[in-house]
């Protein structure tokens, strides 16, 4: 390793870094949630109000069952191979996505901003 390597590694290293702490600081609170089957709003879900709550989607398999637990919400229960829709885990932020695709379902969490979408 030479002289510019070094400096090299350390110029990706700072970005990298930088990227991460922009991603961090910059979350909202998502204040609805979309949810779409095959491209197709099917249905709103107010993420403000702060009790339990349960929706039931038709999808392609079967039945969604989506939970909306203080602001968060996840894919709680769904026919899919392996439950890898359900195995997701909730989301909080605004523009961050939830995809099921054995299910043809995708739940879209919308905030005030200009952002457009974040997908982990």
């Amino acid at each position: 390793m030479n002289y510019k390597d070094i400096i090299l590694i350390l110029v990706f290293l700072n970005i990298s870094i930088a990227m991460i702490v922009f991603i961090n600081n910059n979350t909202e609170v998502a204040t609805s949630a979309s949810v779409y089957y095959k491209n197709d709003l099917i249905m709103t879900i107010d993420m403000t109000e702060k009790e339990q709550r349960t929706y039931t989607v038709d999808g392609t398999n079967g039945d969604v069952v989506i939970e909306v637990v203080d602001g968060k919400i996840r894919v709680f229960q769904e026919n899919s191979p392996f439950n890898i829709c359900s195995k997701q885990g909730y989301i909080e932020n605004a523009h961050e996505v939830l995809i099921c695709l054995p299910n043809d379902i995708i739940i879209k969490l919308e905030g005030n901003s200009d952002i457009d979408t974040i997908i982990r």
